[in-house]
């Protein structure tokens, strides 16, 4: 798995399936952006972490995931600090 990546750096990557892991500071806030070419399951590991789409917002707690759809816009705000992994 890949450690604190920018999106760049695996969403053209030549696998069907890439693995990442970020850790964030307190309230860090991932702004708004799509997947062009991936859907995502996000993973919270540890914290709390609250996305938003245009569809709705979501409380994603410590050990539980959410499917986000390919091209879906959203962002993700952490409730102190927290830690993700992404399909």
């Amino acid at each position: 798995m890949v450690r604190n990546a920018r999106g760049v750096d695996y969403e053209t990557a030549l696998r069907p399936v890439v693995a990442i892991g970020n850790d964030y500071a307190p309230n860090h806030l991932v702004r708004a952006h799509r997947h062009p070419l991936r859907s995502q399951v996000l993973y919270v590991a540890s914290g709390l972490a609250a996305v938003t789409t245009g569809d709705g917002a979501w409380v994603v707690p410590r050990e539980r995931s959410l499917w986000i759809p390919l091209g879906v816009e959203h962002e993700i705000r952490g409730v102190g600090r927290y830690s993700t992994h992404s399909l």
